[in-house]
């Protein structure tokens, strides 16, 4: 009988119970794709070096300035081009940037003689800002539209009386280039 009776007011209170309802909105933006342009590769230009060379590193900043770092070697064309490539995005979008921080140049012919590239840095917009290095962190920017990444490296020469002469790239076989991660943050 209680059974019955507590089902009876439940039942019977059950029309008087207030409801309410609401709509919840969507929205989406679509933005300008991400991508990337005018790439242009690190080129330390035509290096020569005597036999008594110590070997060591040869510095071209992300502005094009090479810092002969070892003795015994030297620039012939005075200076190199740093890399550079352009990313257009959407204008005041944070963008963020990774890189890896080595690289190895294959000689021409002998896939098993190897450079290596390495303390890869580059700037934002402004070849002579200071240089974040590609150390593994990312970094985020917020993008102007069109903005250009000047890139510059460290390349390991070995001592000049073992050094092979030709050319090394890192699109020869054996090379490893520098791959950049660029995304909207």
């Amino acid at each position: 009988m209680k059974k019955n009776w507590l089902f009876s007011i439940l039942i019977g209170l059950s029309p008087f119970a207030h409801a309410t309802s609401s709509d919840i909105g969507f929205e989406a933006l679509f933005i300008q794709s991400l991508t990337v342009s005018n790439i242009n590769n690190i080129d330390f230009g035509r290096l020569s070096g005597d036999s008594t060379s110590s070997g060591g590193g040869i510095v071209l900043s992300p502005n094009g300035q090479i810092n002969m770092g070892t003795s015994g070697f030297l620039s012939l064309d005075g200076q190199g081009t740093s890399g550079s490539f352009e990313v257009n995005s959407s204008s005041g979008s944070s963008i963020n940037i990774s890189c890896t921080s080595t690289g190895l140049l294959a000689h021409e012919t002998q896939s098993n003689i190897v450079l290596s590239l390495n303390s890869v840095h580059y700037n934002i917009n402004n070849p002579n800002n200071s240089a974040i290095f590609c150390d593994g962190d990312n970094y985020d920017f917020t993008s102007s539209s069109q903005d250009t990444i000047y890139v510059g490296g460290t390349l390991f020469v070995s001592p000049g009386s073992t050094t092979t002469l030709g050319q090394y790239s890192t699109s020869n076989a054996g090379g490893i280039a520098i791959h950049f991660s660029i995304s909207y943050e």
